[in-house]
């Protein structure tokens, strides 16, 4: 983790598209084995469309995610379904596949475990909303104190 650390600021984020591009770019080069033709020197666009950011968004963190998913899932198909849709892979690869995730459900776990150890406030202010009815948006009902309220009321 140190590497990663150093040189850098401390409200600086850990991870930059930017840094990532620059570094796989340079390992691309270092790995070519033919020699750099003077109109391949720096083949960026000047006014490129889009170019990398300086962090990564909620978005990106979603679409690796769910990239991630697809490839693990191909991988672990059968011969005959890999080339098909996840849709129409036999019953087997479905069952086998990993179910399809999403960041958000790390925000809604934490907005659940915050609730059950400190309560709905506590919860609200970590998440950075104004309203108790936003965090129960996010937050799933404690069925265990349910239970528990149920049979001390008999």
């Amino acid at each position: 983790m140190a590497p990663l650390l150093e040189g850098r600021d401390a409200d600086a984020f850990l991870f930059s598209p930017q840094e990532t591009m620059a570094w796989w770019q340079a390992e691309k080069r270092k790995r070519r084995k033919s020699k750099v033709q003077p109109s391949q020197v720096d083949r960026r666009k000047k006014k490129a469309y889009k170019l990398p950011g300086p962090h990564y968004t909620v978005h990106s963190y979603c679409r690796a995610v769910r990239y991630a998913i697809e490839r693990a899932n191909t991988a672990a198909a059968c011969d005959a379904c890999k080339m098909l849709k996840p849709a129409e892979r036999c019953k087997e690869c479905q069952a086998r596949a990993i179910p399809l995730w999403h960041p958000y459900q790390l925000r809604h776990n934490a907005a659940t475990r915050l609730v059950e150890q400190f309560g709905w406030d506590v919860a609200r202010i970590v998440l950075g909303h104004r309203q108790v009815s936003t965090t129960r948006i996010y937050a799933l009902d404690d069925i265990k104190k349910a239970a528990e309220a149920m049979a001390k009321a008999g």
